[in-house]
């Protein structure tokens, strides 16, 4: 054990080396893309892309990988990176975008498949023909079909439950065969036409739920933007759905501002990119958090909710 972790420092510091920086701790850095892929055979695949800067740049993985899998590209050059507990550390002698792929360790049950989403960052879903989800997902925001395949996006944390089938046409019809990894398979034969009856039912229950989860949070959300009387659970809707730790910082900054400060003034003071921070105050905005005025050619930025006040 003693042999192990001595090789993992040895490993760490060699990173910090290549990186060319002395005497700095690695630097969390901003997701801006999560995508998770289940493929036709039940493999899952993740694909991030983040920003880096200069230095040795942290991650924290929205899904356990299996380490060997994990490719890491700056700018399409292939670089070194060391994992450790949950968390990515990726040297860089520039700043960039990096683009992380990997392959998420899931658990084979008897009757399913699942993997878990740890953090509450916001993933695009993509779903195989043939993979079944077992419930509807939690946090879902959207959903559509895109070639065959179902797309869902939604933020964790989750767990994603699903389970394989194979479809076959005979004679007599379709058989639908849903895999077992406990060791057998259960097999269910019924007519073409019964089939394409199933699916529309199935599809039409999903936007029906969906629907129904969007009119919940858009009347909670439009409460909250007119004064009503915010519950608990308000709160924790809109911190867990819309609220990272980039958000929370800007609002932050604000609140140590007086609750004003000018979009460039938050820019230089947090490090975070134009458009990044564009996009984030965009946000913050459509949410009622804050209001954006104009002041010649500058943006000054008001705190006029304060989540924390909740």
């Amino acid at each position: 054990m003693l042999a192990i972790r001595k090789a993992m420092i040895m490993m760490l510091f060699t990173l910090i080396l290549f990186a060319g920086i002395e005497g700095i701790i690695a630097s969390s850095q901003a997701i801006q893309r999560v995508d998770v892929v289940i493929s036709n055979d039940g493999v899952v695949h993740v694909s991030l892309i983040v920003d880096v800067e200069p230095g040795l740049n942290e991650y924290k993985l929205p899904v356990e990988p299996i380490v060997a899998s994990i490719v890491a590209k700056i700018d399409g050059n292939s670089t070194p990176v060391f994992y450790s507990n949950g968390t990515l550390y990726l040297p860089s002698e520039k700043q960039g975008k990096a683009v992380i792929d990997y392959l998420a360790k899931v658990t084979l049950g008897k009757r399913s498949t699942w993997f878990t989403i740890v953090t509450n960052e916001t993933i695009r879903l993509d779903i195989a023909p043939n993979i079944i989800l077992l419930g509807a997902p939690q946090n879902l925001i959207n959903s559509t079909i895109v070639d065959g395949h179902l797309v869902v996006t939604l933020f964790g944390p989750l767990t994603i439950n699903y389970t394989l089938t194979e479809v076959t046409v005979t004679g007599g019809g379709v058989g639908t065969t849903v895999a077992n990894t406990g060791g057998g398979e259960s097999t269910i034969a019924f007519p073409t036409e019964y089939l394409s009856a199933i699916i529309i039912f199935i599809i039409a229950i999903l936007l029906i739920i969906i629907l129904k989860k969007k009119s919940i949070i858009g009347a909670k959300v439009t409460s909250r933007r007119e004064g009503g009387t915010k519950s608990p659970e308000e709160t924790e809707i809109l911190l867990r759905r819309e609220l990272d730790s980039t958000d929370k910082k800007i609002i932050q900054y604000l609140r140590e501002k007086g609750g004003e400060a000018y979009q460039s003034e938050i820019r230089y003071a947090l490090k975070i990119p134009k458009a990044t921070l564009s996009r984030r105050i965009a946000k913050l905005a459509r949410l009622g958090i804050i209001e954006v005025v104009r002041e010649g050619k500058l943006n000054k930025i008001i705190l006029k909710h304060d989540p924390s006040d909740s």
